[in-house]
Order: C-alpha cells, then structure tokens, then sequence
C-alpha cells in the first residue's frame, strides 16, 4: 500500500503497534513507550513530505522509531545528570547514573512477577552496551529483524550489523555472568 498525508491514518493503524514494540524494547514502561510512539507518529507526519520511496517505508518508519528512541534516551541522560549535578553537587559516575536511569524507566508490562528482576538485570546491561550494538541487538534479537533489515534502518551494512550483535551478545554474556556470580557468592 502506498501512503499519503490524506491516508495517515492508515499508516498509523498499520505501524502502530511495531512503533510501540521497538519503544516498548528501549524505554519497558508501557506509558513511556505511547509517548514515544506518540512522538514517532508526529516525526513521521512531519517528515512524510521528503520521504521519497528509496527505501522501504517499514524500513524508513523503523529508523524515525529508533532515532527518536535512542535521542529520548540522551535527553533523559542529559536530563538526569544535570539535576543530579544541581542537587547534589557532585557527579555520581556514569554507572550509577545510568542505573538510575533504568531504574526510572520501570518494568515491562508483560513480564510475570518472578521474571521481573530477571528483567531489569537484562535491561540495564543492554543500556551499558553502545549505542550501536543496543541498536543492533534490539532490531535483530528483540524486533527479530533480518540482518539485511537491520542494516538498512541502520544505514550500515550486514557484516557490521552481524559483528555488532556478535559483540553485544558477549557483552551481555560477561556482564550478565558477572551479574549472577554477585547474587550467588
């Protein structure tokens, strides 16, 4: 189907809900992933005008979804430091600055209660990765994209997206290693 400003609607009802998979993936608060989508949506309506049919529109609503994701990410960064920098005078560090930040994301709707600090653990130690392999790793492991897919929201390509994934699982492996060994020593 081709869309249109006219037809926005459509396009809406057809993409909301992976707007709202991809946001739910960064942010796992449902009120947090609606406002986002709500912002892509608004981003795509804008932006509409210059897409130009190059690339799939799936692909091109998948890169406004985790621009957006990923830039809501650093404002809440930016965000959060300076207010701690105000209150207490100090800076805190970078880790514990980002698990505050996770911290006051919440937890995934979906996630059954003895799953829960199972899923913050994962969360936090996907923030800690960069920003190109949370990308990676999201789009291919959690959104189950191709590697193709993936490399072209990425506007990259498939070696680089594959190595990335590749890296990010060993990260995640060590740290979520790292992880267990503390609750269980």
């Amino acid at each position: 189907m081709t869309y249109s400003q006219t037809n926005f609607e459509s396009l809406v009802d057809d993409f909301k809900e992976m707007v709202f998979n991809v946001s739910l993936h960064y942010f796992y608060n449902r009120e947090d992933a609606e406002d986002i989508s709500q912002q892509v949506f608004i981003d795509i309506f804008e932006q509409f005008p210059g897409f130009k049919g190059d690339s799939d529109i799936k692909t091109w609503i998948y890169q406004i979804t985790v621009n957006t994701c990923k830039e809501e990410l650093r404002y809440r960064y930016r965000k959060k430091r300076n207010w701690k920098k105000t209150l207490f005078l100090s800076d805190l560090g970078d880790k514990k600055e980002q698990e505050s930040i996770v911290e006051a994301f919440g937890n995934h709707p979906e996630i059954e209660l003895e799953q829960q600090e199972l899923g913050r653990v994962m969360q936090r130690e996907i923030l800690k990765l960069s920003e190109k392999q949370q990308t990676a790793f999201v789009l291919t492991q959690m959104e189950q994209l191709s590697y193709e897919e993936a490399a072209r929201v990425m506007k990259s390509t498939v070696s680089s997206v594959e190595s990335l994934v590749f890296r990010a699982r060993q990260n995640l492996k060590k740290s979520l290693s790292d992880v267990y060994d503390e609750w269980f020593d």
